[in-house]
């Protein structure tokens, strides 16, 4: 494998289907590698170049078996891009986990150590 390529890479993009998240998806895909596009709206490709997968990244739950969703479809994951944005609603003096938590959700469903 030509580590210098992206040519047959597997990649994830979160926020896949909005606009800088799929334009993520365009140029991976015009560099050869297979994508799985996570997003809300992610459509229902499954082929051998490109899985959706329509996940609330904000449910932890259901974003702890993305990595593993894509590794049964491709059968490895080799690159990562975090493209979603969840957007938080709380107020300025708002300042506990409940208003913050969409924001500070990281990738996969692991919540940071407090």
């Amino acid at each position: 494998m030509d580590f210098g390529s992206l040519a047959d890479r597997v990649v994830l993009v979160t926020g896949g289907g909005g606009h800088i998240g799929g334009a993520v998806v365009e140029a991976f895909q015009h560099l050869g590698s297979r994508v799985a596009v996570v997003d809300l709206d992610a459509g229902e490709r499954s082929d051998d170049q490109r899985l959706d997968l329509t996940v609330d990244l904000a449910d932890l739950d259901a974003a702890a078996d993305v990595p593993s969703a894509v590794v049964d479809h491709f059968g490895r994951l080799d690159v990562v891009v975090a493209a979603a944005a969840v957007v938080s609603h709380g107020g300025p003096h708002d300042t506990g986990w409940n208003c913050h938590s969409k924001s500070r959700t990281p990738a996969f469903g692991r919540r940071p150590s407090t």
